[in-house]
């Protein structure tokens, strides 16, 4: 049947397109028009015989999908097909209660309900659609609460597609794992378990490459060990007769514990650099503190800077605290002095008032390129032409005047302590192993 229409099917689609695109009488679009017809109605009865064959093989869905495009062509084709529209009808109607009886069978009863309404639309009063779909209802109505909606079933062919691709993720970090990739075959992991939250298998190797990378740290950190110690063996050698200090190989732990605010600062001031101080002329201490202020802030990543201050008392020097002071022996709240005739307290060693230092009048000079703002400070404490000296707080950096006073001479307990302490550090510095 399919090559019989071949040729009178070819031969009028060759004569409608011979046609003139643009016809200038009803005569003319009327002929045209008919052979348009006639080559569609043969099209359409070579739809109805393979949708019938295909029903007879029972390829519903194809069958279906023929039968749809011949219910088309009726609709194109219109009157004087009324055999053809029947069979194509009926055709229609019978394939699609058939699909929908197996959907009810197989308990998706939105799916038989969606295959019934397509046959009703077709054919309205047909009594085996309108029956089917009267129970398929009570089905569904029977069921309501008891199983998803239909929002939810759309949901599963992405829910089933997503566990596809997670499971080939999950094979791909397993082969990544084994090439000793591990990074590689985490972020393979990771994104399984993205799409699949609860697989087994993503969790279990991404447990082992975890292991891995564990082990392979611990080697290197063991490894990086065995190379420290030959080092320190290697420099274990005093430069002796040039009279400088050996530093200890052996102390490896330079840590240093203080306030979080101070080890910010301390961070700070060893991270910010400045291409260099130029004051051959000197420059008062309190302009230093302001362009010090203002380059840490322009510097800092974070730029909050750092507080730069200046504290004018001048600490009161060790003879002030000395014995007969009011401190006793340089310590607060020591012993006082006592008049012999009365038992009262002897005021006239009291301290004088405490002095005072004006940062205007302290000035600096220095010229150094290429310094950390650590040791910037450094300088400045060094070649100012007053003592002073400055302190890292936990919320900035203060100067300060240093005592120039007399220092007092130590006790035996207070000079043996010092002498103990003085001999300890020369042991660190000249680098014998305690």
């Amino acid at each position: 049947m399919t090559k019989a229409v071949l040729l009178p099917l070819g031969f009028l689609l060759l004569l409608a397109a011979a046609l003139p695109a643009q016809t200038n009488s009803a005569t003319d679009l009327a002929v045209n028009r008919a052979v348009i017809d006639q080559a569609n109605t043969i099209l359409l009865r070579q739809k109805l015989e393979d949708a019938k064959a295909a029903a007879g093989r029972g390829d519903l869905l194809g069958a279906s999908k023929l039968y749809e495009d011949a219910k088309a062509l009726v609709d194109q084709i219109g009157s004087g097909i009324d055999d053809e529209t029947a069979k194509t009808i009926s055709g229609l109607v019978a394939v699609r209660l058939a699909i929908a009886r197996q959907a009810q069978h197989d308990g998706n009863y939105p799916e038989a309900d969606t295959q019934v309404m397509r046959a009703l639309r077709v054919a309205p009063h047909n009594a085996d659609a309108l029956a089917f779909k009267k129970e398929n209802d009570q089905l569904m109505a029977s069921l309501k609460g008891r199983i998803p909606d239909v929002a939810t079933l759309e949901v599963i062919p992405q829910v089933v597609s997503n566990k596809t691709a997670a499971a080939t993720l999950v094979m791909d970090g397993k082969l990544l794992y084994e090439m000793g990739k591990f990074d590689e075959a985490g972020v393979k992991l990771n994104q399984a378990l993205k799409m699949d939250p609860d697989n087994q298998g993503a969790f279990y190797y991404l447990n082992l490459v975890r292991q891995a990378n564990f082990a392979r740290e611990e080697q290197n950190r063991t490894t990086q060990a065995a190379d420290s110690m030959v080092k320190v063996s290697q420099a274990w050698s005093p430069k002796v007769g040039i009279g400088l200090p050996v530093p200890n190989p052996y102390v490896t732990n330079t840590d240093v514990h203080t306030g979080v605010g101070r080890e910010v600062i301390y961070r700070k001031l060893n991270n910010i650099r400045l291409d260099g101080v130029s004051w051959p002329d000197g420059l008062p201490l309190s302009e230093v503190i302001r362009y010090m202020t203002e380059q840490s802030r322009l510097r800092d990543p974070e730029k909050k800077g750092i507080n730069f201050i200046f504290n004018p008392n001048v600490e009161a020097s060790a003879a002030a605290n000395g014995p007969g002071g009011p401190g006793g022996l340089g310590v607060p709240g020591g012993p006082v002095q006592l008049n012999g005739a009365t038992g009262a307290q002897d005021l006239t060693g009291a301290a004088a008032q405490p002095e005072t230092l004006d940062a205007s009048t302290v000035n600096v000079k220095l010229v150094m390129n290429d310094i950390s703002l650590h040791d910037a400070l450094d300088a400045v404490a060094l070649v100012a032409d007053h003592p002073i000296k400055y302190s890292v707080e936990d919320w900035g950096v203060v100067f300060s005047g240093k005592p120039s006073g007399p220092e007092i001479e130590p006790d035996d307990q207070d000079r043996s302590s010092r002498t103990f302490w003085a001999m300890r550090k020369a042991v660190f510095a000249a680098g014998t192993p305690q």
